[in-house]
């Protein structure tokens, strides 16, 4: 009987050996598949970086090849790292939630946490396990066969977000070959990737890849090019909407300063006729049925009394009066004139700045950058060439045609806030 159970117990431990080692043997497999795949891609982008690298350095470096690139420790290093980087932001790398089996140390069994990278090295993955106090803070290196994928745990909130389809690459000062220190910068596109992994051979992919990047930079010198132009057009457009502006304020000023002149002028009179014969300055004789010359007749609604003060209203400026025996015919009531224009005129702009502001759909303070994206989208839904009856703004073409020319006009006041 104590044979029986004794090799009924070793045949038990027999098959949970045989099945540890097949679930060891399965997440291998496993973790191998992946791991070759991630390895395949970083490959891939490290030659497209290589290749980039070479075709920016042709002018600079004549004879440069890959291979001096790769055997140089700093440049490897550097692209190596930025491999890395860009296959983790393109597709999203390895990581994931993994949960601890298998292990030698029973205490590491059943511990959660986040796999963060592949170290060649080391041939271990480097994995943040979760404490007690923070989540992905333990930092331990494990061996595949030790790590199951968490299928129904949610991924860490870094990883909620969707992969990106570029990443940019910028590496400076990456190589120093004959005494020229080179460096390169870029924006690797997953089509870039994708496109050479499926292409006939590696050097065929590479040749299309160097000739598609020529036509991408003569596409983008034109369009800046284009741009530029664009820009000049609409500053000049700018510069003469602000000199009609100026123009117009100048000759506003002008007048505000004629009737102040003409006010001070005025008052001289009444404070001399005031000394000479006494009297209110609204005392005046009509018995020659003159017009009466007094303040409120002649200025109108520009002139107004309350409490004991006289207020006299130019271009939207009050300024208070005094007529007593203290006034000299010296004596200015629009010591403050300019000051308190500018003031106006400051406040005008602000509230002019709001207003076409809000025709393009941006805040005041907002930067050049989103001014012109925001007035592009409109200028593309409104513009008179694009017009269809079947447009989604519902509008007819001379009501698409004010409204594109409203957003223009908003667009040119906000960016000649950033003109010299």
């Amino acid at each position: 009987a104590r044979e029986r159970k004794k090799s009924k117990k070793n045949k038990k431990f027999d098959r949970w050996l045989k099945q540890n080692e097949e679930e060891r043997e399965r997440r291998a497999k496993i973790w191998a598949e992946r791991i070759a795949k991630e390895n395949d891609y970083i490959d891939l982008i490290g030659k497209l970086l290589v290749a980039e690298f070479l075709r920016q350095s042709m002018n600079k470096a004549m004879g440069l090849t890959a291979e001096r690139v790769l055997t140089d420790t700093h440049a490897s290093g550097v692209i190596a790292k930025e491999c890395r980087e860009a296959y983790g932001i393109i597709f999203g790398g390895l990581k994931c939630r993994v949960i601890v089996a298998g292990s030698e140390n029973k205490d590491m069994n059943g511990r959660h946490g986040t796999i963060r990278f592949w170290d060649r090295e080391k041939e271990k993955f480097c994995v943040g396990l979760d404490t007690k106090k923070s989540p992905d803070s333990d930092v331990q290196f494990l061996i595949p066969e030790t790590l199951d994928v968490l299928a129904s745990s949610r991924p860490p909130k870094a990883d909620k977000k969707s992969t990106a389809t570029s990443c940019d690459i910028h590496a400076p000062d990456l190589l120093c070959y004959g005494g020229v220190s080179l460096g390169f910068s870029f924006t690797l596109q997953k089509s870039h990737v994708v496109a050479l992994g499926s292409a006939e051979s590696t050097k065929i992919g590479l040749r299309l890849f160097c000739k598609s990047r020529d036509q991408e930079e003569r596409m983008q010198k034109i369009e800046e090019e284009a741009e530029k132009k664009r820009e000049e057009e609409d500053r000049k457009r700018r510069a003469a909407r602000r000199a009609k502006e100026n123009a117009t304020w100048e000759k506003r000023k002008e007048q505000m300063r004629k009737d102040k002149e003409d006010y001070e002028r005025m008052k001289q009179e009444w404070a001399k006729d005031r000394r000479e014969f006494g009297g209110s300055m609204f005392d005046y004789e009509d018995d020659n049925e003159e017009e009466c010359q007094c303040p409120r007749c002649r200025f109108g609604d520009r002139f107004s009394s309350s409490g004991g003060s006289f207020f006299f209203n130019i271009g939207g400026i009050p300024f208070r009066v005094r007529f007593d025996n203290c006034d000299s015919d010296e004596d200015s009531f629009f010591d403050e004139f300019d000051e308190r224009w500018e003031e106006q005129l400051a406040e005008e702009k602000e509230e002019e700045n709001r207003k076409q502001a809000n025709v393009l759909g941006v805040e005041p303070e907002d930067d050049p950058r989103t001014i012109k994206l925001a007035y592009r989208k409109m200028a593309l839904k409104f513009h008179p060439d694009k017009w269809k009856r079947d447009s989604q703004h519902g509008m007819s073409r001379k009501a698409a045609e004010d409204r594109f020319k409203a957003v223009q006009a908003a667009y040119d006041h906000m960016m000649s806030n950033f003109d010299d």
